[in-house]
This record gives structure tokens, C-alpha cells and sequence, in this order.
């Protein structure tokens, strides 16, 4: 404090008076709008700011909504196949999601398709082995005997294989 006493006389007022001012101004300087301070938007920029927030704000609520449905419909899911992984769906089903149908709908319409194809495909099978001459081969044995077979069997082996050419005698055309 001494500098500060030597350089100003506290009993001149106009001393005093220049220190405060100096002072004063010290304080605007620190205090004052550097050029990075933003300015204040305006009212128009604000209400523009604040369409733009309620907007983002709707658009996040729309995803919790639609992650909130995905999450029920897995659940719904599961309680309805607990033996099927979510992870092991196949691409169709969630494709049939995409479209608008449940996750359990559109797995129950996945598993209807699966099994009638599959009663087709047994179907086709049956008609097929019923007209089939059986397996070929010489360790299988023969269920069924073409007509050329049977022309080449001796009297003895038509007998012994009387009932088998039957059953084969109705797949001929």
C-alpha cells in the first residue's frame, strides 16, 4: 500500500477522483462484450428455435412410442413361443412385421405356411411312393417287380414272390 500512498496524495480529492476513475474504467474493460460473446436472439429466432426443439421433442417421442410397441410385441411373443429365440426369426416374419402385422401374427402366419407345406410336400410323397417301384439296388430288398422282372422269373420265384408281383401289378400302366 505504500506505492499506492506514495503516488497519491489522499488528501487531494482530485487524485482521488482520477484513481476512481481509472478504476471505473478497469472494471468496463473487464466487464464489457468481447466480440465471442453471441448477441441475444431475437424474439422471431427464439419462437424459431423453440418450433424447431418441440419438433426434435415429437420426433423422440414417436421412436419411444414405436420401441415401447416393438418391446410389447416381443414380450407378447414370448410368452406365446417360449421355445422360439426372438434372434432366430427368420427375415420373412419381420419382413410381414415391417408390413404392418404383429410380431406373434406374423410368426403364427410364418408357422401355418411352414407346416401346410410340409403336409403338401408329405402328400406328394405318399402319391409318389405309391407309385414307385421301390428303392433300387442289390442290398435292398425288392418291393416291387417290373413287368420285365416278372417275364424273366422262373415258375418257382413267381411263386415265392406271388404277393409282391401282385402289389407291383398295380403300379404298371
Amino acid at each position: 500500500m505504500n506505492d499506492t500512498n506514495d503516488m497519491l496524495d489522499m488528501s487531494n480529492p482530485t487524485d482521488i477522483s482520477d484513481a476512481n476513475d481509472d478504476a471505473k474504467e478497469e472494471l468496463i474493460e473487464d466487464f464489457s462484450v468481447s466480440e465471442s460473446v453471441e448477441p441475444i436472439p431475437s424474439i422471431d429466432e427464439l419462437n424459431q428455435t423453440i418450433a424447431s426443439l418441440k419438433e426434435e421433442l415429437g420426433t423422440y417421442k414417436a421412436e419411444a412410442a414405436r420401441q415401447e410397441a416393438i418391446a410389447r410385441q416381443i414380450n407378447e411373443f414370448s410368452e406365446l413361443f417360449p421355445d422360439i429365440s426372438v434372434r432366430a426369426i427368420p427375415d420373412e416374419v419381420w419382413e410381414d412385421v415391417k408390413r404392418g402385422n404383429s410380431l406373434a401374427a406374423a410368426y403364427s402366419i410364418y408357422e401355418r405356411r411352414i407346416t401346410e407345406a410340409a403336409r403338401r410336400i408329405e402328400l406328394i410323397n405318399a402319391k409318389n411312393a405309391e407309385k414307385s417301384a421301390g428303392a433300387a439296388g442289390k442290398s435292398t430288398p425288392q418291393e416291387f417287380f417290373s413287368a420285365d422282372d416278372v417275364r424273366k422269373m422262373s415258375p418257382s420265384e413267381v411263386r415265392a414272390n406271388y404277393a409282391k408281383i401282385r402289389r407291383s401289378m398295380e403300379k404298371w400302366n
